[in-house]
């Protein structure tokens, strides 16, 4: 069966996802439990969920996925921010945010780095 190929922009519920002609994805999260201002918002983690919903946030919660949907967030990031030891980044402002969607266009898996 032939693989269905990645949609360059997904969307959900607090969230969406940046798929790169590199293969890898970058998962952005910013809904009540995840790591950002929403986090304590607990009517976002019950309500249902409706197509018109909107969630505003100042910062959010960042993962990279590689192609085989693994985490690599530490591998592609560790040398470019001091201090991360986890494959989720939370509480990331937009100017961080800019810079880690470059560096993750640029990066290589098989070379495994991100300059």
């Amino acid at each position: 069966m032939k693989e269905k190929k990645k949609k360059t922009f997904s969307a959900g519920y607090g969230s969406f996802w940046l798929t790169f002609p590199n293969g890898t994805s970058i998962s952005t999260q910013f809904k009540g439990g995840n790591y950002c201002e929403n986090h304590d918002n607990i009517k976002d983690m019950i309500r249902p969920i409706s197509q018109f919903d909107r969630i505003d946030c100042n910062d959010c919660e960042l993962a990279i996925l590689g192609t085989d949907k693994e985490f690599i967030t530490n591998e592609v990031l560790g040398k470019h921010f001091n201090g991360l030891d986890d494959n989720i980044i939370g509480r990331v402002r937009l100017d961080d945010w800019l810079k880690i969607v470059e560096i993750v266009k640029k990066y290589d898996e098989g070379l495994k780095n991100g300059d």
